[in-house]
């Protein structure tokens, strides 16, 4: 009975959020992280999706899914480079089930820097921009050449007498059918692909609107008896007896809109890169490296920490070092926007992608690769492309600590009997 009572007279703990679904891999790097412990093994790769199918100004979607594989740690998708960033665990999963997993949304995936090792990141990303604005424009001026003629015959009611004759109906299908299954099939797919995965986007909302009006059409272009009544005597002061009325205009003119729409935004897309594509084109792209005491000129990439890197006036210096011997002045307003020259001597730093200008000197690599000072700029740059604004349920419970923890330390001076202004005020400068 005592042990009884004493069980009974403890409180019942309340069940914690992890136990209501599936913990994260993620969840758990990030938790060892916040305790001050690292985390090793894990590997990064990066693709460049076809966007087409997307859901339309969201990346949750698409994070979300890759997040709830097992093995991964991490994912960031970069809606205005369609690039997608991955951080995961090599002995749980791999590059081919993280693309299945990304193809059964829908999208077309692309090999980026770090999976293939052939071409950088911009480099590929520049490439795709290129081959996706290209087959935009190709499928727009498909559309818009063969809407054209059929937003005529519908919105002439058959005022025109060259477009109003018997079977015009049979043109109008002619002219739209490849709009629809050609050069609006992207948006089709892009439906079928949420519809599998129960959810809704833009191209549900099109290919639902564009395939009834094309659907119905037809079925009254083949039976046009069975719709005549329903049509009652419009189309017949028209002079074709009883037929029925078509919407082909509706379903080809809305595509080539979406299309011409989703050509400008590849064509900004495109530019917002540039910056990026400038930054890097900076860099140099050989160095002259001490091997064995022999000048040797070699591709930036095989340039590594702690070699013996020499510099002529009026080249750059290809990564970040400490010079080792010789003077020089170097032009870092790439770097500072300073415009005068910065003398350089035994024991300076000098950076990379800036440019010698007198004299010649030598310097040891201590930063190369991705670590260096330019290319942290191009990180910086990236990110912030595809930054995301904190929500509002974060922003929330992060007022909600603040205050608490304002709440529990009050101030001497607020206790000695200040006005409640001032009491606030020095509350939320401490906190």
């Amino acid at each position: 009975m005592s042990a009884a009572r004493t069980s009974t007279s403890q409180p019942r703990a309340r069940p914690s959020n992890t136990t209501r679904g599936a913990t994260k891999v993620g969840d758990l790097a990030a938790q060892v992280r916040d305790v001050g412990y690292g985390t090793s093994g894990s590997a990064h790769a990066q693709f460049i999706v076809d966007d087409s199918s997307r859901h339309f100004g969201s990346a949750g979607t698409l994070e979300g899914r890759i997040e709830r594989l097992p093995g991964v740690l991490a994912a960031s998708f970069n809606l205005a480079t369609s690039a997608v960033h991955i951080e995961y665990l090599p002995g749980s999963i791999d590059l081919a089930a993280i693309r299945a997993a990304i193809q059964e949304l829908g999208y077309n995936v692309h090999d980026a820097d770090g999976n293939t090792g052939d071409v950088s990141v911009e480099d590929s990303e520049q490439a795709y921009r290129d081959a996706e604005y290209r087959e935009l424009r190709r499928k727009f001026w498909v559309a818009a050449v063969l809407s054209a003629p059929v937003l005529v015959i519908a919105m002439a009611h058959g005022s025109i007498p060259l477009l109003n004759f018997a079977g015009v109906e049979w043109l109008q299908l002619a002219l739209t059918t490849p709009v629809v299954f050609y050069a609006g099939a992207q948006f089709y797919r892009g439906a079928w692909a949420a519809f599998r995965h129960r959810a809704a986007d833009m191209n549900t909302l099109i290919a639902v609107g564009t395939g009834a009006a094309y659907l119905y059409s037809v079925a009254a272009t083949i039976a046009p008896g069975f719709f005549a009544a329903a049509a009652g005597s419009d189309m017949a002061a028209m002079g074709h007896g009883a037929t029925a009325p078509v919407y082909f205009e509706a379903a080809s003119v809305i595509i080539a809109l979406i299309l011409l729409g989703r050509m400008l935004e590849a064509r900004a897309k495109g530019r917002t890169g540039e910056a990026i594509r400038r930054l890097a084109g900076l860099q140099a792209k050989t160095a002259r490296v001490v091997r064995d005491g022999v000048d040797v000129d070699v591709p930036i990439e095989e340039v590594l920490a702690g070699d013996i890197v020499l510099v002529r006036p009026g080249e750059k210096v290809p990564v970040d070092g400490i010079v080792e011997e010789g003077t020089s002045t170097i032009d870092e307003s790439m770097l500072t926007g300073e415009s005068l020259p910065v003398d350089k001597s035994a024991g300076d730093e000098v950076f990379g992608a800036t440019i010698n200008k007198t004299g010649s000197f030598r310097f040891r690599a201590t930063k190369v690769g991705k670590d260096t000072a330019l290319q942290q700029i191009v990180k910086m740059v990236a990110d912030a492309q595809g930054s995301k604004a904190p929500s509002r349920g974060s922003r929330t419970s992060s007022a909600g600590s603040s205050h608490r923890s304002s709440s529990r330390s009050p101030s001497p001076r607020s206790s000695r009997g200040s006005s409640p202004l001032q009491s606030t005020c020095g509350s939320r400068w401490r906190s």
